[in-house]
């Protein structure tokens, strides 16, 4: 079992004492042609997989997405970054760059 904590951790938490209620989601890219809608929500592949569907056989292994909406109140914050088909996808490094977005973008210090 992995023990180690990942690095994002103490940057959600601070943005959570700060106020703001923090989703992420993290996207993937399909490997079938798809101009509307060419990524989908990891969470739905999880789910598709559990009740017998496609799985992450259906996905590429390269190119997707990671998003970070911040809510205090009414104000909603969303930022993403996008990671290109010519590299792996990373969860933990689409979130470091959605936390580096927001410093520069809206000033929120994680």
């Amino acid at each position: 079992m992995n023990t180690k904590t990942p690095p994002n951790t103490a940057a959600i938490k601070n943005l959570k004492s700060q106020g703001f209620h923090v989703t992420i989601r993290h996207y993937r890219k399909k490997l079938w042609k798809d101009k509307k809608e060419p990524l989908l929500l990891d969470k739905s592949i999880r789910e598709n997989q559990k009740h017998g569907g496609f799985g992450y056989e259906m996905i590429s292994q390269r190119g997707g997405a990671s998003e970070i909406e911040l809510q205090r109140g009414e104000e909603i914050i969303k930022v993403r970054a996008d990671c290109y088909h010519k590299d792996s996808f990373c969860k933990r490094q689409g979130v470091k760059i959605c936390l580096d977005r927001l410093e520069k973008l809206h000033n929120i210090k994680a």
